[in-house]
């Protein structure tokens, strides 16, 4: 993980909500890639992330770009990020 203070789950679901933000850079890289671990190394240099957080965005179904799991997917980071905050309070 890159952010220590960050859950593995947190980190996954930032992913997810920048590929969803940046869907046709996304759908480029994968169109355009010649193998399963192109496409995640291009992602995670397009997120700046590292690569196993990208396998995540692979593997994304249709329906995980409709906007209402977008809203699920913002709600449940909320929840872990406020978690961490609350964790970390004195």
């Amino acid at each position: 993980m890159a952010n220590p203070a960050k859950s593995l789950t947190e980190e996954t679901l930032e992913v997810m909500k920048m590929a969803l933000d940046r869907r046709d850079e996304v759908f480029a890289i994968v169109d355009q890639a010649t193998d399963w671990e192109t496409a995640i190394a291009d992602l995670a240099n397009l997120f700046g992330v590292d690569q196993d957080l990208c396998a995540s965005v692979m593997n994304l179904q249709i329906r995980s770009w409709l906007p209402s799991w977008r809203a699920r997917v913002d709600e449940e980071l909320e929840k872990h990020v406020a978690t961490r905050i609350q964790g970390s309070a004195p």
